[in-house]
């Protein structure tokens, strides 16, 4: 397969969709295709990358659909998640970039709302919304504003990136692609290199829904996530070294002295500026800032 490098222009779609396939379940698949197709904003082509599955029904799953903006690439080789990402992001010819991975559903709405917010707000890059666990009554909801996206990236991971959608400019402009050395957690590595680079926003309303099933990533792969997530964050504090200063002032640190080394005598907890003491863990002592001590 030739990958081409995309280019934009007034011709060309205002999104590209991008999607890599590997053995996916039919009927998830199917799910995942039409409700992008379903969009209420119309104006994309969707590049469905299949990176090498040995489940014949992938094809023919994807084949099944007549859309003159699907445009679909077979790899007779598995790349990888990290790679064949960074192929769809070189065949992209839009403005923006929407990911979708291959079991989850875009609401009508999704690529509406993000593209609208992308447009109004120039100096934003990514752009996600809350998610609702597929088959659960369980909303996730990722805290919204720039800055406090940018400290919860170096405690953890956020802005539910299936939901998300790029500025590509900012990935061509700064040469930042996604990293197989960071698999399973190349989306999150993603998100840490853009910190210093744009904006980010989340979107407080739900539109999409994520399924969990036993043959995600993040369950088969859950020992080298949480491994991987050490390692990013390590290189995202450094990078970024005023934001982790915010972060540990407004962190919360306890100590504790105990009595014969088993009982919890005396509790000293530390709220960024604020310190306070509580005899066995529970009646209050005092309280001092930090500006307070000499």
């Amino acid at each position: 397969m030739n990958i081409a490098s995309g280019e934009t222009g007034p011709n060309l779609p205002k999104i590209s969709v991008l999607m890599p396939v590997y053995n996916t379940d039919s009927q998830f698949l199917r799910e995942t295709i039409g409700s992008v197709l379903n969009q209420t904003f119309r104006d994309f082509e969707f590049l469905i990358f299949n990176d090498g599955s040995s489940d014949g029904s992938v094809e023919e799953t994807i084949l099944t659909f007549n859309d003159g903006r699907i445009k679909y690439f077979a790899n007779g080789n598995n790349l990888g998640i990290a790679s064949s990402r960074n192929a769809l992001i070189d065949l992209a010819q839009g403005e923006y970039l929407a990911i979708v991975d291959h079991d989850d559903v875009s609401l009508p709405e999704r690529f509406e709302r993000e593209v609208a917010y992308l447009d109004a707000h120039g100096d934003v890059g990514v752009v996600s919304s809350w998610i609702k666990i597929l088959g659960k009554n369980k909303i996730v909801r990722d805290r919204i504003d720039d800055e406090d996206i940018k400290e919860d990236l170096l405690v953890k991971f956020c802005v539910f990136h299936p939901a998300a959608m790029i500025r590509k400019s900012i990935l061509m402009d700064n040469n930042i692609r996604y990293e197989g050395d960071f698999f399973p957690s190349e989306d999150y590595a993603l998100w840490c290199r853009l910190m210093s680079k744009t904006k980010f926003h989340v979107i407080p309303e739900v539109l999409f829904e994520y399924r969990e099933h036993r043959r995600r990533t993040s369950l088969k792969f859950r020992n080298k996530l949480r491994h991987m997530g050490y390692v990013i964050r390590e290189f995202a504090r450094r990078e970024n070294p005023d934001i982790w200063a915010a972060v540990q002032a407004k962190m919360t640190r306890y100590t504790y002295v105990k009595l014969f080394r088993y009982i919890p005598f005396l509790k000293i907890v530390n709220r960024g500026n604020r310190t306070g003491a509580y005899l066995f863990n529970l009646i209050p002592l005092l309280y001092w800032n930090k500006k307070d001590r000499v």
